[in-house]
Parts: structure tokens; sequence; C-alpha cells
């Protein structure tokens, strides 16, 4: 059984009572793996006794590094993430000016920017609104970014930090799609 989370409410989850779970829990689970109550509390079972039987040296690796806690230089070109977007962009406008099929008319042009998609949850204890305001900012803050980069945002309702990688009708089967459309292109 496929188990995504990260920081923090990992832990919270694995330490409920798997035999008391909330009737939401329930009803999410069936929809994501298909199984009854039962079913399911006996995973939750096995997913403590399999979280335990793991090697969890570094479960908090993460955080620490989102939080930048090692030090600085950690995140590579990332480190000063305004000044990575703006040079990205630099360097696609270089790479459309070079390319001797670049678009001449606005149409075209905007098939030919590169594509930035971000999906946020509703609730987000890591970044927060003011993380995902600084990230769409840095996407979207000069006119030189915007003729190279289609971006675009989207708040996933009902969904926190650790769902809203969630399988089942979330962004990651919209990804997909999209993905699918462009090899049909």
């Amino acid at each position: 059984m496929p188990g995504v989370a990260g920081s923090g409410d990992c832990v919270a989850k694995l330490f409920r009572d798997p035999h008391k779970s909330s009737v939401q829990d329930v009803k999410d689970e069936e929809a994501i793996y298909g199984g009854n109550a039962d079913i399911m509390a006996q995973v939750r079972v096995l997913q403590m006794k399999y979280f335990f039987a793991e090697n969890t040296s570094g479960v908090n690796d993460e955080a620490r590094l989102c939080l930048r806690k090692p030090g600085t230089g950690l995140w590579g070109v990332c480190e000063d993430y305004e000044l990575f977007v703006a040079n990205l962009a630099k360097s696609e406008k270089r790479a459309m000016a070079a390319d001797p099929t670049h678009a001449s008319n606005e149409e075209e042009h905007s098939c030919r920017k590169l594509k930035i998609r971000a999906f946020f949850s509703e609730s987000d204890v890591m970044i927060g609104k003011k993380g995902q305001e600084y990230f769409e900012r840095c996407w979207t803050s000069s006119t030189e970014i915007r003729e190279v980069v289609d971006f675009s945002s989207t708040t996933v309702k009902g969904t926190d930090h650790e769902t809203i990688i969630e399988l089942q009708d979330g962004p990651l089967q919209e990804i997909m799609k999209e993905v699918k459309q462009l090899g049909k292109a």
C-alpha cells in the first residue's frame, strides 16, 4: 500500500489508535485504497509495525532542510529563489531567441513558454499562505518572467500539506492528464 506523507502529520497519523479512526478518515481511506473499515484498521496496524521496522534516521531532514538549519549552500541555485527564477527566465529568453523555429506571433509564442503549474493545499503548516504568496510572486513579479513562463497556481480545497499529493482526484491526476495531452501534440 503506498504511503506518501511528510513531516509532522505522518507521525501523528501513525500514532492514532488504529481501531478508533474518525468517520471521515475511514471514508477517505476507503475511497483511496478501496477497502472496508475492518481492512483499513488492519492496514493501519501494519503501517505502524512497518514504520518502526524500517530505519527512521533522517525522518525530519526534510523539515530541517526547508528551514535551512543545516546551513547555507544546500539549496544550490535556489538558495536565492527570486534570483533563480529571474535567471531561469533570462536563460529561457536566450534559448527562444536562438531557436530558428521561434514563434513570431503571440499565439504560437504562448505555446512555447515554459509551463509551470503550482498546486497548494488549502491549509499548509509547512509553508502557510505567506510561503504560497512568495512562491507565486517569484513567478509573476516581472514582465521578463511572464514573457517566457506560463505560470498558474491552484489552491486545492480540503487538502493540507500531507493530503495534497493524494492520488485519487488530486493534482497528480490533473498533471498526468496534461502530460498525456502533450504526448498527443
